[in-house]
């Protein structure tokens, strides 16, 4: 049986999917769900600790404020879907504010602009501390 993910790109051509921050706490194990799904060679991982042996796909050291360098993955690699996981968390962002708001902020919107420009899908969620539930 095929998973939801499967499924949803049978009528499509072979996705290209951007992981920025793809070595954090959900990052990891979603590139590795992706490349069980859709292969290494559908996968790009990105962030800014650079390479890891933790993820078999492709990778680059990526600076989400850095548009040009973005830009220029999601270019040479012909990304279809980016998933924007890249941010600076309440506390390191509660001791450097200007930080957090460069990435949090402009990191977001520099991949809503490729997304534009390069017709790709993305996913960016947000975390519960953005709009808070009962267990915050």
């Amino acid at each position: 049986m095929k998973s939801v993910l499967t499924r949803s790109f049978s009528t499509q051509s072979k996705p290209r999917f951007l992981i920025a921050g793809s070595q954090g706490q959900l990052g990891i194990p979603l590139v590795n769900r992706l490349i069980k799904e859709f292969g290494n060679d559908s996968i790009v991982a990105a962030d800014m600790k650079g390479e890891t042996k933790a993820l078999d796909c492709k990778q680059y050291t990526l600076n989400v404020t850095d548009f040009d360098t973005y830009k220029s993955i999601v270019e040479k690699e012909k990304i279809t879907y980016i998933v924007h996981y890249a941010a600076i968390l309440s506390s390191a962002g509660e001791k450097n504010p200007d930080l957090a708001r460069k990435v949090n902020f402009d990191g977001f919107f520099h991949a809503l602009d490729l997304a534009r420009e390069y017709k790709c899908q993305i996913f960016a969620p947000s975390s519960i501390a953005a709009f808070g539930g009962d267990n915050f």
